[in-house]
């Protein structure tokens, strides 16, 4: 019997908003990810791309950004994952008497990853597609313009073959969440790679600068709607889970496990969990997956 190919349904959902046009800001939105698990293996898994957004509450200019990336995103449905990193001083909560921009989005895993790419030192809003180098010997780190460009080269590329499956829980009770991942090399692949997983929240209403008058009356919002915001990454932590050091050959399955333990302030119901695979040698990602966390 011939199985079916994998399936993904993005569902969105609005509410409260009358107009034909919804702003991104203003949307209600939870995305849910649907994937079917009786997929064939005769068939090479399609290439996947991650928009890495560096983003900030207090960065005018970051909220065109976001619905750049959320607009690629719907352009390419089930290929495209989005992760906003709040780093900088543009994310640092303020102090303000009305009590806006207290929220602080940054995290460890965020400054880590801005600490290394170095992001932030080039302005935001800024991002980076697959951490790719696109042909130069440095990472090409990219106005939202350009996003769109280097996510059709990638996707119109021959895929890897490399198939990852996600199976995360959490645990109302002990807010853990725990992740088996698999991942099967369709084909062989000759380098060394490794592993990093993180946890990304949707639908967070807070408040965001926007300089766009199209979108942005008033200036400071607070009723912004922060979507993919990266929350934490998962033990045994960003990139020190080494997959390979030798060639991997075709039909090679390798299983791994991941865990963490979730702030209280975060909703479980909202969150994604994200794996990427990549080169150990110049951290370009080769492969990722995304699925929507479950609770037991």
């Amino acid at each position: 019997m011939k199985k079916t190919g994998t399936i993904l349904i993005l569902a969105l959902s609005f509410f409260g908003v009358s107009c034909d046009i919804i702003p991104y800001k203003d949307a209600k939105e939870i995305r849910t990810i649907i994937i079917d698990t009786n997929s064939s293996d005769t068939v090479i898994t399609p290439q996947m791309v991650i928009i890495e957004d560096f983003t900030g509450h207090t960065c005018g200019n970051c909220p065109e950004a976001a619905r750049e990336a959320h607009r690629i995103e719907k352009l390419y449905p089930g290929r495209v994952v989005v992760m906003g990193v709040h780093c900088s001083f543009f994310a640092k909560p303020k102090n303000y008497a009305d009590g806006s921009f207290k929220e602080d989005f940054r995290t460890p895993a965020g400054d880590a990853l801005d600490e290394k790419f170095k992001v932030s030192t080039a302005g935001l809003p800024k991002g980076i597609v697959n951490r790719g180098r696109f042909g130069g010997t440095t990472l090409d780190i990219l106005n939202s313009s350009e996003w769109e460009g280097k996510v059709s080269e990638i996707l119109n590329q021959e895929p890897l073959g490399i198939k990852a499956t996600l199976t995360p829980d959490f645990s109302v009770t002990s807010r853990q969440i725990s992740l088996n991942a698999k991942i099967r090399f369709q084909k062989g692949y000759a380098e060394s790679l490794k592993a990093a997983v993180y946890v990304t929240e949707d639908s967070l209403v807070n408040w965001q600068k926007e300089y766009d008058p199209n979108f942005a009356p008033p200036e400071n919002n607070p009723n912004y709607l922060h979507m993919h915001v990266l929350r934490t990454d998962m033990i045994p932590g960003s990139g020190t889970d080494i997959l390979n050091t030798e060639a991997i050959s075709i039909d090679k399955e390798i299983t791994t496990q991941w865990s963490t333990t979730l702030d209280p302030k975060v909703k479980a119901k909202n969150c994604h969990v994200i794996l990427v695979v990549y080169k150990a040698d110049t951290d370009e990602i080769v492969q990722v997956a995304e699925s929507k966390l479950t609770s037991l």
